[in-house]
């Protein structure tokens, strides 16, 4: 009955320490997504800030385009300017 007792032991103790080292592994998993989000969050916000820029380029450079007018001889301002 004394092994039984001592094997039963044994036994919950291995599924204690699978647990708590599983546990460890997935907090581990956890900071690093968090660090993946906000990695991905400055980002996108680095990206919003130049989607804005480009769009605001965008918008000055349609004016201008609509300023000269459809001219042939406009196009080489438009390229070089």
């Amino acid at each position: 009955m004394m092994y039984v007792a001592l094997t039963l032991a044994l036994a919950l103790a291995c599924v204690a320490a699978t647990q708590f080292f599983y546990l460890m592994f997935m907090q581990k998993v956890s900071r690093q997504d968090r660090r993946r989000i906000e990695y991905l969050e400055r980002e996108l916000k680095r990206t919003r800030i130049e989607l804005e820029t480009t769009m605001h380029e965008l918008e000055i450079a349609e004016r201008q385009v609509s300023e000269l007018g459809e001219e042939d001889d406009t196009w080489p301002e438009i390229i070089d300017g």
